[in-house]
C-alpha cells in the first residue's frame, strides 16, 4: 500500500447527522494537496516497521501525515512521523505536541478520560500553552461532555461504527468544541481535538 493510497483513505470520514466536522474535511484537502509529513513516495508499511500508527492532521498550518508509536509510558503513547514532530496522547487524548510551532506544552485530560468512562460530564481541564518566547501561558477551563449519537467512520481499513462525544470547554478567553469517536469496547479511532490558539484542532484517525 503505497502513500498516496493511504492519504486518499484518510479522506474518506465520519459521516452522520452532523457536518461540522470541519477540521477533519480540511484535513482531507491537505492530504489531497501533498503538504505532508512525509515524502510522497514512502511506503507505509516500511516505514512503520511493525510499530503502530496514526494518521494525524493540523488543518491551519497545512501539516499532517501517518506517525507512528516511538515511545509509551503508562496510558501515555507518543507518536512521531518522519519530520519529527511529535504528539502524545493519554488514552487517545492529546497531552502534548512538539515541533509546531505553537506547542501544546502540557494537558490535564484526566477529565475527559473519565467521562469517557461514564464518569462525571462536568469537570475542569488545565492547559499550559507555549508563547513565540518559549514562554507558557496556563488556562483552565469549565468543560461539559455528551453523547451525540452512533455513527459510521470510514478508516483505511474499513468502515465502522461508533459513538461520538462531544466535548465544550470555555473560559473568559477561549472556547472550542472537540469530537471523539469510540468503538465498543473504548478504542477511539477518530477525533478532533484543540491544542492551542493558534493551530485550533488536531484531527486523528486510527490506521
Amino acid at each position: 500500500m503505497k502513500f498516496q493510497y493511504f492519504f486518499l483513505a484518510f479522506a474518506l470520514v465520519a459521516c452522520g447527522p452532523k457536518a461540522e466536522n470541519t477540521g477533519i474535511s480540511r484535513a482531507v484537502e491537505l492530504a489531497l494537496s501533498g503538504r505532508a509529513a512525509q515524502p510522497e513516495q514512502v511506503d507505509p508499511e516500511t516505514w512503520l516497521n511493525g510499530a503502530e500508527g496514526v494518521l494525524m492532521a493540523i488543518p491551519t498550518t497545512g501539516w499532517g501525515g501517518l506517525l507512528k508509536s516511538i515511545g509509551q509510558n503508562g496510558d501515555r503513547v507518543t507518536w512521531a512521523g518522519m519530520d519529527e514532530r511529535s504528539v502524545t496522547t493519554q488514552s487517545g487524548i492529546v497531552v502534548a505536541t512538539r515541533g509546531m510551532g505553537f506547542d501544546l506544552y502540557a494537558a490535564d485530560v484526566d477529565g475527559t478520560v473519565a467521562a469517557l468512562a461514564g464518569g462525571p460530564t462536568e469537570y475542569q481541564r488545565r492547559f499550559e500553552l507555549l508563547e513565540g518566547d518559549d514562554d507558557i501561558a496556563r488556562a483552565e477551563l469549565n468543560c461539559t461532555f455528551e453523547r451525540v449519537g452512533v455513527e459510521t467512520v470510514t478508516l483505511a481499513t474499513g468502515q465502522y461504527t461508533a459513538e461520538r462525544f462531544k466535548e465544550v470547554c470555555l473560559n473568559d478567553l477561549i472556547g472550542f468544541e472537540n469530537a471523539y469517536w469510540v468503538q465498543e469496547g473504548g478504542k477511539m479511532i477518530q477525533s478532533q481535538q484543540w491544542i492551542s490558539p493558534n493551530l485550533t484542532h488536531l484531527t486523528t484517525q486510527s490506521y
